[in-house]
């Protein structure tokens, strides 16, 4: 995210100044951990069904890459940012690989 387009955070009712997106919602360092989280978990979870369909859509491959992409930025800034979010975002980038290497399925 270009530091010329933030603005404030889209999630209602926060005040923070925007650090990332995703899906062009610009969000704050923990809003943007949350979304990414759930949206990771829910992957994980219909990964986890043997009968899942590992094909990777285009909208998945977006959101990974998205994903991917802020979150080298969010570290990047690390110097604003504490060590449990640096954490958390370390935590985000091992599930994206794990959501991604689940939907190549086994080898």
């Amino acid at each position: 995210m270009s530091e010329s387009v933030r603005g404030k955070c889209a999630w209602v009712g926060c005040a923070e100044p925007s650090e990332a997106e995703i899906a062009e919602r610009p969000l704050c360092s923990r809003h943007f951990y949350l979304v990414a989280q759930r949206r990771l978990s829910a992957l994980l979870g219909l990964l986890s069904d043997d009968m899942a369909d590992r094909t990777l859509s285009p909208e998945v491959q977006r959101f990974l890459a998205e994903l991917v992409s802020e979150t080298e930025i969010l570290t990047l800034q690390s110097r604003r940012l504490t060590p449990e979010r640096l954490e958390e975002l370390l935590k985000l980038s091992l599930k994206a690989a794990e959501v991604q290497k689940k939907m190549q399925g086994p080898i």
